[in-house]
């Protein structure tokens, strides 16, 4: 049996919305908490916001993600954890990416390898990844968890945390933090267009 845990509440929507015009880049000027170092987007331009939804695998099963698939709600992000990601074993390809399509998830971040590299690059799911592998993972064992809290390299992402990445990267903040961190983002991001349209009217009159 996998270890199954209800689903968490995340962010009230007005303020998930506020954070989805929001960049990683303005956040990472006020904090450096919550970061996720070592994970690159699949896709160029590409732009995730929503709660977090925690998975546990190892090499030795990842059934659990259809587990994970049925309890997500659209705008969820899929946040997997392969404890034995250094064997290099894949465990997110183009099928499951393309059951991720159908539930409506604003993202999944896979701390772990991933396969179909071609096929999930058309898709338009935003995918945060360690690394590509052709090698599968084959289930021997019945192991995974879902919705308890990770820690992945050092940082804690728990059910219901909000996941922001873009180009940039990646954090993942609890909704308290999320909540407080919201104006001064918001001020930042003003800040930096009023100096760029300075900077690009300079630019251009000189």
């Amino acid at each position: 049996m996998y270890d199954v845990h209800p689903r968490v509440a995340g962010l009230e929507a007005d303020t998930l919305t506020a954070w989805q015009k929001l960049s990683t880049s303005a956040l990472g000027h006020l904090t450096h908490e919550g970061y996720l170092a070592g994970l690159q987007p699949l896709h160029n331009d590409t732009h995730l916001c929503g709660p977090a939804l925690t998975v546990e695998i190892d090499a030795r099963d990842s059934r659990v993600l259809r587990e994970a698939l049925i309890m997500a709600r659209a705008g969820d992000v899929l946040v997997i954890h392969d404890h034995d990601s250094a064997r290099g074993l894949a465990c997110w390809g183009e099928l499951r990416a393309l059951a991720g399509c159908v539930k409506k998830l604003a993202g999944v971040v896979v701390v772990g390898h991933v396969t179909d590299v071609a096929a999930l690059r058309a898709l338009p799911l935003p995918t945060f990844y360690l690394g590509v592998s052709a090698l599968t993972i084959h289930a021997s064992a019945c192991r995974g968890a879902l919705n308890r809290g990770l820690s992945i390299n050092g940082t804690d992402v728990h059910p219901g945390d909000m996941m922001l990445g873009d180009d940039d990267g990646l954090f993942a903040l609890t909704p308290g933090r999320a909540q407080a961190l919201l104006p001064a983002v918001i001020d930042k991001e003003a800040s930096d267009h009023r100096r760029r349209e300075a900077l690009c009217r300079q630019w251009l009159n000189d």
